[in-house]
């Protein structure tokens, strides 16, 4: 089941991933965050910052338009080549 958060346009959020329980003894040796409309063909949300430590992630994003959903997905390779996928979904509202 894929998490949906909500956020207004106008927000700047922070959105973050424990990786620790998927990494056994592996440490995360980098992580990009890849963002994807999936309702309308305009991206307009802004990646403002991104962190990572060796058993987690976390990017800020601000923007997005109105009643835009959007696919937010984590893609890190560990230190033993591996590369996880996570995901969730962002939908704008206007509150």
């Amino acid at each position: 089941m894929t998490t949906v958060f909500l956020k207004d346009k106008d927000e700047l959020l922070d959105y973050s991933e424990d990786w620790s329980d998927e990494l056994g003894s592996a440490t995360i040796s980098t992580s990009t965050w890849i963002i994807t409309p999936t309702t309308q063909p305009s991206l307009d949300i802004v990646t403002n910052s991104e962190a990572q430590t060796d058993t987690g992630t976390s990017v800020k994003l601000e923007g997005g338009r109105n009643r835009t959903l959007y696919t937010v997905t984590n893609r890190v390779t560990t230190s033993d080549s591996l590369t996880l996928d996570r995901s969730f979904e962002l939908l704008i509202v206007e509150r």
